[in-house]
């Protein structure tokens, strides 16, 4: 258990308002001098992990709404849907209907259509859409399962490093100074920085750490710096990983591949086949043709429908056609929406939220087994 010399002290609000000063390489943008986390203590997990865990409590996961609500989950068109389509081909083509039923009406009679050839076309539409649509929706389940792997290989690793290594530094260096990190420490510096390397990539972002993020205080200035200037930050920290795991496993038993190493290869490799995954789909994008084909069946199949529609419906025709293009351009946007799941958009993954869960979990679980190894 925490000593009263052990209790927690908050950080002062300098301390505070570094959180907004990026690494961004060995120096910073404003500043030759190289910007150096502070040094990892034993209270920092407790005060890192009830951050965290209050962040998490305040963040909300994606679009908020009730599964039960039919209000609520229609709402959410305001939110996803309209600002995306209601001023650009739905507005075009209501326009368009309306001139041409207006048109048609003052002239007493105009083209006439009969109802085989817009069903024609709808059944096309239909099939082509219905499939844009799956195969949106498994890119986007694939991009959940792929994190979720990330956070199951983290979780793994780490109660396999808290249950193997010793939970803290035996003794100090010579001469004093500060404790070098153990081998926990080290590995989850380097899974909170991959994730969050990973969820940068993802979203074509350079990847940046906060000079008083977790995984920058259990890295160091150092290997925080090396890491940002790799070409590819996330397999650097996969790497980096890998050889502290190594490290850990021949510390247990020196000459000899145990259980805990092949446990922990699998682990990385599964991390490695997240990675790739993710960045398979982020670069690989639905076909455009596909998609131009789409849009040009839905646009004609609504251009066919006024004609159709004139004689029976008169001036309603307009009402009848905007609702149709707008249920069928909302369908594909939401299509567009999911088909990239890594993004900011309201139907993408709440990578955010996920990053932030990840960093609570490793950091209660070091702190837990720190205050465990004091007791």
């Amino acid at each position: 258990m925490l000593s009263a010399d052990d209790t927690p002290t908050p950080l002062s609000p300098a301390a505070e308002s570094d959180q907004h000063k990026l690494l961004r390489g060995a120096t910073s943008s404003t500043s030759s001098t190289p910007l150096k986390p502070p040094a990892f203590r034993r209270a920092d997990s407790s005060i890192l992990a009830q951050r965290k865990r209050e962040q998490l409590a305040a963040q909300p996961v994606g679009v908020a709404f009730a599964p039960s609500s039919w209000i609520s989950s229609l709402s959410i068109l305001r939110e996803t849907i309209v600002d995306r389509v209601l001023y650009r081909p739905w507005l075009v083509l209501t326009l368009a209907t309306a001139v041409f039923c207006g048109i048609s009406t003052a002239a007493g009679g105009g083209v006439s259509l009969g109802p085989d050839v817009p069903m024609g076309v709808g059944v096309t539409m239909s099939l082509l859409l219905g499939f844009r649509l799956n195969v949106s929706y498994q890119r986007w389940w694939e991009g959940r399962l792929l994190w979720g792997d990330v956070t199951v290989s983290t979780r793994s690793l780490m109660t396999l490093l808290l249950s193997s290594a010793p939970p803290r530094a035996a003794t100090p260096p010579p001469g004093g100074g500060v404790v070098p990190p153990t081998a926990a420490q080290q590995a989850a510096g380097w899974l909170l920085a991959f994730a969050t390397c990973l969820k940068r990539r993802l979203r074509d972002q350079p990847s940046e750490l906060d000079s008083e993020s977790p995984a920058a205080r259990l890295l160091g200035a150092p290997a925080a710096a090396r890491l940002l200037r790799s070409a590819h930050p996330p397999l650097h920290a996969l790497c980096a990983l890998r050889a502290a795991l190594a490290a850990a496993g021949a510390a247990l038993r020196p000459h000899e591949l145990t259980s805990f190493e092949l446990t922990a290869l699998q682990y990385t490799h599964r991390l490695h086949v997240a990675m790739t995954g993710c960045e398979r789909i982020s670069r690989t994008p639905c076909p455009p043709g596909y998609v131009a084909v789409l849009r040009l069946v839905i646009l004609v199949f609504l251009f066919l429908l006024p004609p159709v529609l004139l004689d029976e419906l008169g001036l309603w025709t307009v009402v009848v056609v905007s609702a149709t293009a707008f249920i069928l351009f909302a369908a594909e946007q939401v299509a567009v929406q999911i088909e990239m799941p890594f993004g900011h958009d309201s139907n993408d993954l709440p990578l955010d939220s996920l990053c932030v869960a990840l960093e609570a979990d490793v950091l209660t679980l070091l702190d837990e087994f720190e205050a465990a190894a004091d007791d």
